[in-house]
């Protein structure tokens, strides 16, 4: 009976697949001619004054643009019965995913929903947005003075500048930050990669991942702290004018051209290799592995431990 059982479930998963194909097919290879759901696009255009953002949404890729013209508009590609409310609360632009109230939902969506908030080229109070699945991306010509990101499933793109601390969050995505000036950075990421590139920080920056990389480049702040269980992280002309502490499981650690006032590095199994820019005081220790570093005494503290891995540190100047 089991056997027989068995038997038919792999035919009719058989015949699924070919009616699937035949379909795809018939469609001329389109996959959005096989959705079954539909989308619609509603626009809003919010007449009120606010200096705060908030955006909730389930499943949307989030884009904000710049506009010239000075109004702000909100254009949501969404399905038709899973909309977003947009509204102006206390000085609070607020877009969120209506609920579902228990709907099930049995179509074929081929496309993720698309939120764009156009805003006028400003500075904004505060920007939160909270998604579970879904692209963020955040121009260079918009600048707030907080920030707080946080994506379950989705990767963040973020350009802007905040005078404040600036606090993104993904579980299963990379975070990539370019051209900002900020008071400080907090990244975190369970899977995928960080990278920093052409950042200025007032106060700290911490970079950390459970399993991923972290690429750093071109990165000013006042202290750097990085963590992470498994994954490399590079460092190429990083400047931390007071401590720099990198902390790791499994994976290396590349200095190129980088510094700081004092230096802690520790990886159970990884090599820490690279050039820093000025002398230091060299602690170093490896269960398995060799060390070369430069026989200097003066300049901060630079301590290096590897369980296993091996230890070359040079000066750039040399």
């Amino acid at each position: 009976m089991k056997k027989t059982m068995l038997i038919v479930a792999a035919v009719l998963t058989v015949l699924g697949l070919a009616l699937f194909a035949g379909a795809f097919a018939a469609s001329g290879w389109d996959l959005t001619k096989l959705s079954t759901g539909k989308t619609v696009t509603n626009t809003y255009t919010p007449n009120e004054t606010f200096r705060d953002i908030e955006i909730r949404t389930d499943e949307a890729d989030i884009m904000v643009i710049p506009t010239e013209d000075g109004s702000c508009t909100v254009t949501c590609m969404e399905r038709e019965r899973e909309r977003h409310t947009v509204t102006v609360e206390d000085g609070t632009l607020k877009i969120t995913a209506e609920p579902r109230k228990g709907q099930v939902h049995f179509g074929l969506f081929l496309s993720s929903p698309i939120v764009w908030v156009a805003l006028p080229a400003d500075t904004y109070r505060a920007l939160l947005i909270e998604t579970d699945t879904g692209m963020v991306s955040i121009p260079l010509e918009v600048s707030f003075e907080t920030v707080g990101i946080n994506a379950d499933t989705g990767f963040v793109i973020f350009n802007a500048s905040a005078s404040g601390p600036v606090k993104i969050h993904t579980d299963t995505g990379d975070i990539s930050v370019e051209n900002i000036h900020a008071g400080a950075l907090d990244l975190s990421a369970s899977t995928g990669t960080i990278r920093v590139t052409d950042a200025d920080c007032d106060g700290d920056l911490t970079a950390s991942v459970s399993t991923g990389r972290t690429e750093l480049t071109d990165v000013t702040c006042a202290s750097l702290v990085s963590t992470g269980g498994t994954g490399s992280i590079t460092l190429k002309d990083v400047v931390a004018a007071g401590s720099m502490t990198i902390d790791r499981d499994t994976g290396d650690v590349r200095f190129d051209n980088s510094d700081a006032a004092a230096i802690t590095v520790k990886t159970d199994t990884g090599d820490v290799t690279g050039t820093l820019r000025t002398e230091k005081v060299f602690i170093t220790r490896t269960d398995t592995g060799s060390v070369r570093v430069p026989d200097t005494d003066t300049g901060g503290r630079c301590e290096i431990t590897t369980d296993t891995g091996d230890i070359r540190i040079e000066l750039t100047a040399r």
